[in-house]
């Protein structure tokens, strides 16, 4: 069965914009009350960077000395502080998921924690990450030679497909960053460009009435 791999922020939802400052701002304030200096800070996140290791979620890992269990802690503590009240319930989209998946798999993967796409699910269809149907993956999904891999990095897709154990050629991705839709095409990936018209809602329809 082939897999529709989905992404989250900006394709299951869109006049929602996530509050990547805020996240930003929570993740300094949860690092100083833990007795991580602004010094610290800023020189973690820096050598972060110099070594390549790309996103938030990677300066977080290195905050917590790649301990697992902080860097979850760390994660939920900030993604509590996030309100997420504006995002509009989205019923037809539940159903079309659930329609698609009487032929395709369906996976979501997002750069972001399992803790965002928890409240997302809340959110967008009342339904708790247990409770949704169908199997979610995020950031730590792509860790690999100690560290995570976004979407957009070389790695990324390469990472998260040998995860899942699916071949390339058995896979479409789902996504609204053109740097991601890039990265399909460099490593030959099929892939679909959602967009303000060509949203998730619609091509789901499209897939389901063509089969």
């Amino acid at each position: 069965m082939k897999a529709l791999i989905i992404d989250c922020d900006g394709v299951l939802y869109s006049e929602w914009n996530f509050p990547l400052f805020d996240f930003i701002d929570s993740m300094e304030k949860y690092a100083y009350s833990i007795n991580i200096s602004k010094e610290e800070y800023e020189k973690i996140s820096k050598e972060t960077m110099n070594r390549g290791e790309q996103g938030l979620y990677n300066v977080i890992f290195n905050l917590v000395n790649k301990d697992i269990d902080k860097f979850n802690k760390f994660c939920k503590n900030v993604i509590d502080t996030l309100d997420y009240k504006d995002m509009k319930r989205d019923d037809e989209l539940y159903n079309l998921l659930i329609e698609a998946s009487k032929k395709y798999e369906i996976c979501i993967f997002t750069n972001n924690s399992i803790f965002h796409l928890d409240k997302v699910y809340k959110q967008l269809f009342g339904k708790s990450l247990q409770d949704f149907p169908f199997t979610s993956y995020d950031i730590t999904s792509t860790f690999k030679n100690g560290c995570f891999h976004p979407k957009h990095t070389k790695e990324g897709y390469i990472n998260f497909l040998e995860k899942i154990s699916k071949d390339k050629k058995d896979c479409i991705i789902i996504d609204n960053k053109d740097s991601n839709i890039k990265k399909c095409i460099e490593i030959g990936i099929q892939s679909e460009y959602i967009t303000k018209e060509n949203t998730i809602n619609n091509f789901l329809k499209k897939l389901i009435n063509s089969n």
